[in-house]
């Protein structure tokens, strides 16, 4: 049997990249295979946190199944996070903690509603070193939250200095967090603003 250059059969399964089916296929023919067909199948993840009960469990078999899979984490290029609004220490942004990508070009967070305030530190710090965790991210999705000026100053310049090849900044859905007394008794308020699409300094907007 003729042997097919390993550069020829990587262009094979490169054109099936779209069908998850014909991939899973591949992966399973020989050993020379696995590799190339294993990069497409897990290319893409999404977890959706939404709809999913309990969760605590859901977390922790997250966790076990994929984030302490290296070969899977090593395969992610494009992440997509869905979390839900839920009040109580158990939360879903306990997801963020310790996210082991490091290879991420695309990530997109719907954040559910969520306070980035002086108040919940953690769920910004975790954020942040994902990002900066992800040197080659090049298009970042923020949905749905409510940051502080503090909040906001944050995430831009970890973007500035730690992702160098940003191109696109997709702030959706976010409540302008103000301040509105002062003293022991100062309230907030969270307040709509329209969906912005923010391209960082020097860099074009990408469509």
């Amino acid at each position: 049997m003729t042997m097919i250059p390993q550069e020829i059969i990587e262009l094979c399964i490169d054109w099936l990249k779209g069908s998850q089916p014909s991939l899973k296929s591949c992966s399973l023919v020989c050993r020379c295979w696995l590799p190339r067909a294993r990069y497409h199948i897990f290319h893409r993840l999404s977890l959706d946190l939404r709809f999913r009960e309990p969760l605590q469990e859901l977390i922790e078999q997250i966790r076990v199944d994929i984030f302490a899979n290296r070969t899977i984490v090593s395969c992610v290029r494009e992440l997509s996070l869905s979390l839900r609004y839920q009040v109580g220490s158990q939360t879903p942004h306990e997801i963020l903690k310790n996210i082991p990508f490091t290879n991420l070009r695309h990530l997109h967070i719907n954040l559910a509603c969520s306070f980035f305030t002086e108040e919940y530190p953690g769920r910004l710090s975790h954020l942040l070193i994902l990002l900066r965790n992800n040197p080659h991210l090049e298009h970042l999705s923020l949905q749905t939250f409510a940051p502080d000026a503090h909040s906001l100053y944050e995430i831009f310049l970890t973007l500035s200095i730690h992702s160098p090849r940003i191109k696109t900044l997709i702030l959706d859905d976010v409540f302008e967090f103000v301040h509105t007394g002062t003293g022991k008794n100062d309230k907030r308020r969270y307040l709509p603003s329209s969906t912005s699409q923010s391209p960082l300094p020097g860099e074009s907007l990408g469509v």
